[in-house]
């Protein structure tokens, strides 16, 4: 072999070692990468059972009350009627919200052991409307339902709703991240994106991070409910 063929074979060889090194080292990351997200997928579902799903002390989630109300109009006018209820126990955070889950606008008054509640709505004939009671509270034993001109209604026997509750955020709020973490029993880093509910770190500029989106119920700081998408993020 000549020089040159030696120095040639050389050349050859680092260069083939080089290459090897760098398709293992790139193998190398390519899986840690899979795997890692994989790793993190469980731990982001592991999370959101713990927080919108598990119902116990670290999660977010409350049980409201629902009762659904059917209303039709049988008079063939149109109108507007004041809608009378009385309801026994008084039950708490008491709202009335149409099908759209915007909030009708009613009153209430207590007297001894019963809360009444009016609100109004207006009918097109023969129109058929559906109104929903929500509540934090125990079971109702009574409810009642009027209204003054051609309304027909029937009460729906009630059915629970889990919802974010602000004391629950309150209170994930008033702990310090490191106890929150270990209260989970979670290894990784986190952050949970809701309004009037956020908690956690802020998430890395570069950082494998996995991102949930979990559609929620959410009491706002002024006691509405709405309805919106938590964002849970882990890395």
């Amino acid at each position: 072999m000549t020089h040159i063929d030696f120095i040639i074979a050389f050349a050859l060889t680092v260069g083939i070692i080089f290459f090897a090194i760098f398709f293992v080292n790139s193998n190398f990351s390519r899986e840690f990468n899979y795997f890692r997200a994989i790793e993190l997928e469980k731990a982001a579902s592991s999370l959101e059972r713990q927080l919108f799903e598990i119902h116990d002390d670290k999660s977010l989630i409350s049980d409201f009350k629902k009762i659904q109300v059917l209303l039709k109009e049988t008079g063939n006018r149109t109108h507007t009627e004041q809608i009378n209820m009385s309801i026994e126990p008084v039950i708490n955070k008491l709202h009335v919200y149409d099908n759209f889950m915007n909030e009708i606008p009613s009153e209430k008054t207590i007297d001894g052991n019963k809360v009444f509640l009016t609100f109004i709505l207006s009918f097109s004939p023969y129109e058929k409307r559906r109104i929903d009671i929500i509540y934090d509270g125990g079971q109702t034993t009574y409810m009642g339902i009027s209204s003054q001109n051609d309304i027909e209604n029937r009460i729906i026997s009630e059915k629970i709703m889990p919802i974010v509750s602000q004391e629950k955020c309150l209170k994930l709020n008033s702990i310090e991240y490191d106890d929150a973490r270990n209260a989970f029993g979670f290894e990784h880093q986190f952050n949970i994106n809701l309004t009037d509910c956020n908690y956690g770190l802020e998430p890395p500029m570069v950082a494998n991070i996995i991102s949930k989106e979990i559609p929620v119920l959410v009491e706002r700081y002024n006691g509405l409910i709405y309805a919106a998408n938590a964002r849970v993020m882990v890395w």
